[in-house]
């Protein structure tokens, strides 16, 4: 299945791009080169798992489902809606903490 991965820095997209594996495994591999850059004198290193509900009236259209397919999404009807799950991992490794 396809992934997006996503580099954000300070709150920006710094990188995007679509690869192809299984999530759990695109996950571990760029947290192993994540840690290549993380400083532990500065910064926590963390990784957090999210998942986000996506609500779709039915029925939906042909191109939207094949998008959902192709990414190999969860997906449940709830009445007359699709639920589409969608996992996301954060990967953070360079915060500073401010004191007020």
């Amino acid at each position: 299945p396809k992934i997006v991965v996503v580099k954000s820095v300070e709150g920006k997209i710094g990188d995007s791009r679509i690869v192809e594996g299984r999530l759990s495994d695109v996950v571990k591999e760029i947290a192993r080169k994540t840690l290549e850059e993380w400083d532990p004198e500065k910064s926590d290193f963390t990784i957090i798992k999210a998942r986000y509900e996506l609500r779709y009236k039915l029925p939906i259209s042909p191109d939207l489902y094949d998008i959902i397919d192709e990414l190999n999404l969860e997906k449940f009807r709830e009445g007359n809606n699709l639920i589409v799950v969608v996992p996301v991992y954060t990967i953070s490794f360079d915060n500073e903490w401010l004191e007020d």
